[in-house]
């Protein structure tokens, strides 16, 4: 993703699965900088439901920090500002 926003690392992390749910719901990641490359954030879903609407499944929460560039130090001279700049993080559920 830094080649998209250069200077920021987004990070994306699955909570423990809520809700009126049951089944194998699968165990979150933790925190993961998203990338290009693909990444598992939920592993171990098995026969499972999650229920429908808000507060059921695994919540995400997306966070923005300083890129981390050569020496994991991040250059303020990475940041550019523009207007049209779009991130797209793809989800897919597969079943292995």
């Amino acid at each position: 993703m830094n080649a998209i926003i250069p200077g920021v690392d987004i990070h994306v992390t699955a909570a423990a699965a809520t809700g009126s749910g049951g089944g194998t719901l699968g165990t979150s990641a933790g925190l993961l900088t998203l990338s290009a490359a693909d990444q598992t954030i939920i592993s171990g879903i098995g026969s499972a439901y999650t229920g429908n609407g808000a507060n059921n499944g695994h919540n995400l929460t997306y966070a923005l920090a300083a890129g981390s560039g050569p020496g994991g130090v991040a250059a303020y001279a990475d940041l550019q500002a523009t207007a049209t700049t779009v991130a797209t993080v793809t989800y897919t559920i597969s079943d292995n």
